[in-house]
């Protein structure tokens, strides 16, 4: 099993002309060699049927069937987007790609939209905007950051004025600053 895809495979008989795997609804399928690829649903269980057919029905029988079952493997979803720092936002190209930035809140200039600078050790950038998860807008107030605040968001790199920034950003975590004592 790799992934949605089972590949059968079974030890060839002598005289058998060809093998009839059965088992899932758009079966039976009937193959020359001893081995068989079905790609199905992600994790899911099948339960396959192989009998060997002889080349020669005249001195020969069908086989009993050999029953095997097997489960495809959960599917594996990439990240919608890429985790950098801010340097590698700031060098990359203004296109869609989602990018994943964590830094320090180090200046706010709107609470109502969410403008902001993001500071991590490679650089600062401007965000334009802080989105709930789901990308409702103006959700400064409801994120509860403020200065001195670590928080993770996702973003595409855009500009204004020639200047880079991240605009719309998704919200994803917060981190609030605490004053040691």
């Amino acid at each position: 099993v790799a992934g949605n895809v089972i590949t059968l495979t079974w030890k060839a008989i002598e005289n058998a002309g060809s093998y009839t795997v059965s088992g899932v609804a758009d079966m039976p399928v009937v193959v020359e060699e001893p081995k068989y690829e079905f790609t199905g649903e992600y994790e899911t269980e099948y339960t396959f049927q192989v009998v060997a057919v002889p080349a020669d029905e005249d001195n020969f029988v069908v086989s009993e069937a050999a029953t095997v079952t097997a489960t495809t493997e959960a599917e594996v979803v990439e990240p919608a987007y890429t985790e950098v720092t801010v340097a590698e936002f700031l060098a990359a190209a203004e296109d869609d790609t989602m990018y994943q930035l964590t830094g320090t809140i180090t200046k706010v200039v709107n609470t109502t939209y969410g403008n902001f600078d993001l500071t991590d050790e490679t650089g600062t950038v401007y965000i334009y905007g802080l989105c709930s998860p789901e990308g409702a807008q103006k959700y400064w107030a409801e994120s509860g950051a403020k200065l001195g605040d670590t928080i993770t968001i996702q973003t595409t790199r855009t500009s204004f004025n020639g200047a880079p920034q991240g605009k719309n950003a998704l919200f994803v975590e917060l981190v609030p600053f605490v004053e040691e004592a």
